[in-house]
C-alpha cells in the first residue's frame, strides 16, 4: 500500500467517530480481527446465542470459527447445563428452575405462570428466533422449534411476548440502531443450531456442529460490528442448551472488555448465566440463580 494512504488512514482512526451510539473514540473500538481488546469498563447488555445438543468435547475442536473466538476471547471449561431434554433448559435460563418439566411439550401442555428474567425485565429485553413464522410462535413449524423459544412458555408476559419475541430477520435493525435491550435471546433453528436434523448435510455429528459454526461464521460478524458492542456494552455468550455425552457444555465469551485469552475454569451452570443477567440488570435472583456459582472474571 502507498506510505501516504498509510498515514491517512492512521490519522482517520484517530479521529473521534460519531454516530446514533454517541461520540467515542477509535482507541476504544475493538476491530473485527480482534474482537475482546480488554477495554475499561463492564457490559450493561447480554446476548445469549444458544446452540443445541452437543457436549463440550463434541463441539470443543470441531468448530474452528467458535474456536478461534474461544482463544481469542474467553471460554469456561467447567459450565454445564442442568438436566434433560432441551426445554427444561431453557426454563432454566429463563426463570432459574426447571417448573418440575422433564420434557419437550408445547406452551398448550406447559403453560407457566411463574416469574421469569424477562417478566423482571419488562420491556428491556428480546427474543430473535430465526425461521419463527410469526411474534411469539407458540407452535412448531419446522424448522422454527418452539421448545427452542423460552419466553412463549411464561403467560404472564404472553402479551410482551407477542411484541419482543420476533422472527430473527428483525434483529439486524436493532443492531444497526444499537438498540439491543438488557437481555437478548437468539436461537437459530433446527438446521443451525447443531440439533440433530434432517435438514441437508446435517445428519451425522460433524454435519451438525459445521452447520452451526457456519452459521456463527456468517452472522456473529454483524453482532460483533454493532455499536454496542464495540463500545464495550454487550456481551456475547454463545452456549449449548444441553450436551449428549453428560452435560458439560462448550460456552464461550465475547466481548471489548474481555481479556483475550482468558479461560474461565471454576465450575459454573446455566443458573450462573442467568445470575449474572440479574446482576448486570439490577433485578433480584430467582430460585436456583440465588445460590448458583458466580459468573467472574477479567472484563465481566
Amino acid at each position: 500500500m502507498n506510505p501516504k494512504r498509510l498515514v491517512a488512514l492512521a490519522l482517520v482512526c484517530l479521529l473521534p467517530m460519531t454516530g446514533s451510539a454517541g461520540a467515542r473514540t477509535a482507541a476504544a473500538v475493538p476491530s473485527q480481527a480482534a474482537p475482546c481488546v480488554a477495554a475499561a469498563g463492564a457490559p450493561t447488555h447480554v446476548l445469549w446465542w444458544v446452540l443445541e445438543n452437543h457436549s463440550y468435547d463434541q463441539a470443543r475442536g470441531h468448530m474452528p470459527y467458535l474456536d478461534a473466538k474461544a482463544d481469542a476471547c474467553a471460554i469456561l471449561t467447567d459450565e454445564w447445563a442442568i438436566t434433560h431434554p432441551s426445554l427444561p433448559n431453557y426454563l432454566a435460563l429463563s426463570g432459574g428452575s426447571t417448573f418440575g418439566i422433564a420434557d419437550d411439550g408445547p406452551p398448550a401442555v406447559y403453560p407457566i405462570n411463574d416469574a421469569s428474567v424477562y417478566q423482571q425485565l419488562g420491556n428491556d429485553w428480546a427474543a430473535f428466533m430465526q425461521s419463527m413464522p410469526a411474534n411469539c410462535e407458540l407452535s412448531n413449524d419446522s424448522p422454527y422449534l418452539v421448545r427452542h423459544n423460552p419466553p412463549a412458555y411464561f403467560t404472564p408476559i404472553r402479551s410482551a411476548c407477542g411484541q419482543q419475541d420476533a422472527p430473527y430477520s428483525e434483529l439486524q435493525a436493532r443492531l444497526d440502531a444499537g438498540s439491543l435491550p438488557t437481555l437478548t435471546v437468539v436461537v437459530p433453528d433446527k438446521c443451525h443450531d447443531g440439533h440433530k436434523n434432517n435438514c441437508p448435510g446435517g445428519g451425522t455429528l460433524d454435519g451438525q456442529v459445521t452447520q452451526a459454526d457456519d452459521y456463527l461464521a456468517s452472522e456473529l460478524p454483524n453482532i460483533i460490528a454493532s455499536p454496542q458492542y464495540q463500545s464495550g456494552k454487550l456481551l456475547v455468550v454463545v452456549t449449548f442448551d444441553e450436551g449428549h455425552r453428560g452435560n458439560q457444555v462448550y460456552t464461550v465469551l465475547l466481548g471489548a472488555t474481555i481479556r483475550p485469552g482468558t479461560t474461565i475454569d471454576t465450575y459454573l451452570t446455566h443458573y450462573s448465566l442467568l445470575a449474572y443477567v440479574e446482576q448486570v440488570a439490577g433485578v433480584p435472583c430467582l430460585n436456583e440463580a440465588c445460590i448458583a456459582p458466580p459468573l467472574t472474571g477479567p472484563g465481566l
